[in-house]
């Protein structure tokens, strides 16, 4: 019989240093002054039997 894998996704929107160049290289999100800060967007797939993180993008 074989295994089952069951798998979670997470989605989530990081704060990261606000430079110039991360603003550029990752995009830009406003904050609540209206002020543009930088923002990186994560994702992460999981094996919820194993507790092992499979991919993790930024």
């Amino acid at each position: 019989m074989g295994g089952h894998v069951v798998l979670a996704v997470d989605g989530s929107r990081a704060e990261i240093p606000n430079s110039a160049e991360n603003r550029q290289t990752y995009g830009e999100n406003e904050n609540q002054y209206g002020k543009a800060v930088a923002r990186a967007n994560v994702s992460v797939v999981y094996d919820l039997y194993n507790r092992f993180m499979l991919d993790i993008g930024i």
